[in-house]
Parts: structure tokens; C-alpha cells; sequence
């Protein structure tokens, strides 16, 4: 789902569509592009609402302001005005310089997940979207029971309107178990990859040595080049699930006002030990407690979660390569926001042991738990067998 909005042509694209006088698209391989009454439409991904992403893209035509979930960019020309929306937690970067808007290589300026680009007669436009707050008072089986509830609506939704083979590889982790565990539950059409595979097309070849090996989750992801494949990713479950090392030390610092290193004596044989203590976390541990900065970021609850729940929307790790949809479930802001919820004595067992994950994977089949490796990338093939 990589695209450039400029003034010329670029040779990084295959595909180009003039939009304006003034600004011509690129794009990778798998656009559609339908013609609306004063301008058109184009657009790439997935829908995981009850509308398809056809009709979605014709809504915000009319309403580019609406929000619906999925893993999409909707490219929208309206006379001579350009408009790049996207689904309600963008799963994609974004920087603009003074005549240009993309997100295949960093420019000028970025553009953050809550803010929306538009281009009227040439020129280029960023706004402030404002964004819902939530609070939530909810015991741990009801915040199972929401969590639950928005994955199985996101895998049933996306289910009903794909039409591509759909691929999953299964590392072992957590979050590809739990993928995997969601899949079988709704369908059992589907292949489970036991092979690597990656498809130099003429996009990939032309932009991975300086563009796209700068995004890490472009340096292990299948693709399949044009052939139209749905791949099931478990990326952004260590952050949506508030595991990630960086975004759980925060929490404990700025909401419960202890930290990591001070919970994990005694949980060496915990899922997620070793991982957080190794010398590259350790180093993100000791900037946090040190820096003036990350000492302004916890010096109050409300500061800490605007700060989290930045960084998390603004974390984008798979979105779409040529004619490979990359379906991301966990891709889904109110997840976190649920979590941050959880009692200080429930956080602690999940981030080290990922025992809330545990559970939701329980709910559907607790064999598929067996899969597990015993420590968070390590020996993470083991019980696959």
C-alpha cells in the first residue's frame, strides 16, 4: 500500500494516475480505482467492518471525515482537491514536504495518525483530527470479554468480504498463536506456511536497498508479488497488548509508579523474562528512569497514556506490499486503551507472562497453547513439531 502523490511521475512506481494539474499518484501493485461523479477514487486494502471496502471508499467520497476500522488508504479527488484517508487507526506512516505526500520515505515533515493531509490547487493541507477519549472501570473477565468480543467481530468481518487465499506463519510467538487460534475458530480455509517466500517485483526491486528495508517489518514478511494472497500477521501484539518494553515500563512508571526491574525478580521461568532482560531492553529501562524527558511523560497519569496511546497509533509495521493484503487484527487502538485498564496485580502477569493472551487463546481451544515456545523469541520453533 505504498503511493506518492507529486507533481511528476516518480520511476519508483509502476503504476501512475494523474489526479490533478497539479499532482500526479504512484503507486505499488493491487489499487482499484472507481470514477465517482467529479473526480474518483483509489484505493487499497481491507474492510473489518460490515461494509466492504468498495462502499467505504464511495462513503468518504462524500464523508471523507468518517471512521471505520480495517487496514486501508482511500486516495480521494474531488475537483481539484486530493484527499488521503485511511481507516481509524492508520496502519501506514506518512510525511509531505511542499509538494509532495507520501509514505514510502521519510520527507520534511511527518504526518501523525490524527491528522488528516488534503491538497486544494496545489497545495498542501494538514489538520488535526480530534480523537474520542475513553476511561474504563471494568473487572479483568469483562475487559476479556470487550477484547474478545472486537477480535471475533474483526476476524468475522474481514472473513465476510475476502476473497484472496489466505496464508499464515505460525513463529511460535504469542501473537501468531493467538492469530492462528482466531482463524481456526471462524474458518478452516486457509494454508499454514511452512516456508519463507518473497517475490521480487518490479516495486520491491526498485526501492528495497534505500526504502523499504528502512521499515524493520519489511525485512520478514512474505509477499507474493502479484498473485493476490491475504496474509494473517500477528504484528503489533507486544504494543496493542501493552507488552512491548518501552510502552509497558511507561505504564508502570507513570500510572502504578514502580517499573519493571522491580517485578521481575522471581518470574525467570515467566514467558516474557528473558526478553525483558536483556541488555538492549535493560538499555530502554535505564533512559526512561533517567531522562528529564521520560520524567515530564510520567509525572502524571493523563500524560503517560496521551503519551502511550501516541506512540501506539503512530506505530506502523505491516500494511500492504503489491497484491499482498496484510491482515492485522490487533491493529485496533481500543485494545490498548482497554488494557490500560487492568489492576496493577493483572498487568504485572501480563507483561510477564502474556498471560492475558493466554486466556483469549484458551477461550477457543487451550491445545493451541501447546504451540507456545517457553520464552518470548527464544527457541521459538520448539513445540511446533
Amino acid at each position: 500500500m505504498f503511493f506518492c502523490i507529486s507533481p511528476t511521475e516518480t520511476d519508483r512506481f509502476q503504476y501512475h494516475y494523474r489526479l490533478t494539474e497539479h499532482h500526479v499518484l504512484g503507486v505499488d501493485a493491487g489499487w482499484t480505482h472507481l470514477l465517482c461523479s467529479e473526480g474518483a477514487v483509489y484505493f487499497k486494502g481491507y474492510s473489518s467492518d460490515t461494509l466492504s471496502l468498495n462502499q467505504i471508499a464511495l462513503n468518504l467520497y462524500d464523508h471523507p471525515e468518517q471512521s471505520y476500522p480495517g487496514n486501508f488508504c482511500v486516495i480521494i479527488v474531488h475537483r481539484d482537491t486530493v484527499t488521503v484517508a485511511h481507516d481509524s487507526c492508520r496502519g501506514f506512516p506518512l510525511w509531505h514536504n511542499t509538494d509532495t505526500v507520501t509514505n514510502l520515505e521519510s520527507l520534511s515533515q511527518p504526518v501523525w495518525a490524527d491528522h488528516a493531509v488534503t491538497i486544494t490547487h496545489g497545495v498542501i493541507r494538514v489538520q488535526a483530527r480530534s480523537t474520542p477519549t475513553e476511561n474504563y472501570t471494568l473487572t479483568y473477565t469483562d475487559t476479556l470479554n470487550r477484547v474478545h468480543d472486537i477480535i471475533c467481530t474483526t476476524f468475522e468481518n474481514f472473513l465476510s468480504h475476502n476473497t484472496l487465499p489466505l496464508k499464515i506463519f505460525v513463529s511460535g510467538g504469542i501473537d501468531t498463536i493467538m492469530c492462528l487460534s482466531y482463524l481456526k475458530k471462524f474458518t478452516t480455509q486457509f494454508e499454514l506456511l511452512d516456508y519463507e517466500y518473497k517475490k521480487f517485483t518490479y516495486f520491491y526491486k526498485k526501492n528495497w536497498h534505500d526504502r523499504l528495508r528502512n521499515f524493520w517489518a519489511y525485512r520478514q514478511i512474505h509477499s507474493w508479488g502479484n498473485e493476490p494472497v491475504a496474509l494473517v500477521s500477528g504484528s503489533m501484539g507486544d504494543e496493542y497488548f501493552m507488552r512491548g518494553p518501552s510502552t509497558a515500563n511507561l505504564f508502570l512508571l507513570g500510572v502504578h509508579q514502580t517499573n519493571i526491574n522491580e517485578i521481575l525478580p522471581g518470574h525467570e521461568d515467566e514467558y516474557m523474562f528473558e526478553y525483558l532482560s536483556k541488555d538492549d531492553t535493560q538499555k530502554i529501562f535505564h533512559e526512561q528512569t533517567s531522562s528529564k524527558l521520560y520524567t515530564t511523560i510520567t509525572s502524571s497519569k493523563k500524560n503517560t497514556i496521551r503519551h502511550i496511546e501516541h506512540n501506539l497509533a503512530n506505530d506502523h509495521q505491516h500494511w500492504h506490499l503489491d497484491k499482498t493484503i496484510t491482515f492485522t487484527p490487533w491493529k485496533n487502538i481500543t485494545i490498548p486503551k482497554l488494557l490500560m485498564n487492568l489492576s496493577l496485580s493483572d498487568y504485572k502477569k501480563q507483561i510477564l507472562n502474556a498471560e492475558f493472551n493466554k486466556d483469549l487463546i484458551a477461550r477457543n481451544d487451550p491445545n493451541d497453547l501447546k504451540l507456545l515456545s517457553k520464552f518470548k523469541n527464544k527457541n521459538s520453533f520448539e513445540n511446533l513439531i
